[in-house]
This record gives structure tokens, sequence and C-alpha cells, in this order.
């Protein structure tokens, strides 16, 4: 198996076990924090780039502003929001997803084209 095929599997156990463990875990807001905290870390300890960092920072502000703006007029609500409505975690859920989607188009891509 090549190395793009072998990525392409493990982002999309990403796209399994993020939702998995935000399911899970919602109502531990602080745990489910850590947890994500602890994700990005080992991530960025292991494998980042400069566009990582973009991806992630921007999702954690764009996404998260996004929803406030629709959790204000009126589109849904979280059962535990901490500020501006949403959890503690979503920030950091939203940096993960830009992370994950962005190279998991990246894997498809190198898979595609080959």
């Amino acid at each position: 198996m090549t190395k793009a095929k072998i990525e392409l599997i493990f982002w999309l156990l990403m796209v399994v076990i993020l939702p998995t463990i935000t399911g899970l875990l919602w109502g531990n807001s602080l745990l489910l924090t850590i947890i994500l905290i602890l994700l990005s870390g080992v991530y960025f300890y292991f494998r980042h780039t400069r566009e990582d960092l973009y991806f992630y920072f921007i999702a954690l502000i764009v996404g998260p502003f996004g929803e406030t703006i629709a959790i204000k007029l009126g589109a849904w609500y979280y059962a535990q929001p901490e500020f501006f409505g949403i959890p503690l975690w979503l920030p950091v859920l939203w940096g993960l997803s830009g992370i994950v989607l962005k190279n998991l188009l990246k894997s498809i891509n190198q898979i595609w084209t080959k």
C-alpha cells in the first residue's frame, strides 16, 4: 500500500473519530477541550507546515464566528454554551477539522493525479 493511500485512510478515520469523540464527550466540555488540544498538539509536534497553521487558525476563528452569527439569528443552539453561545471545545474542533479536510483533500489529490 502506498504512502498516499495510508494517509487517505488515516484522514478518513479522523473524519469518523473527531465527531465520535465530540458526540461521546460533549457533556464534559473541559475534558473534550483538553483532548482536542492534545490531538492538535500531537499533530503539530510531529507534522506541520506553515499552511497547516494557517488552516488551523483560520478555521479556529472563522468557524465559530459563523456559528455565533447563526446562533444569534436563531438557526440553532448548543445545549451547554460557555461563551458567545458556543461550547469551549468548538473552536479547537473547527481548527482540527480544517486540518483534516485540507489533508484529506491533499491525499485524494495525490492518489487521483498519479
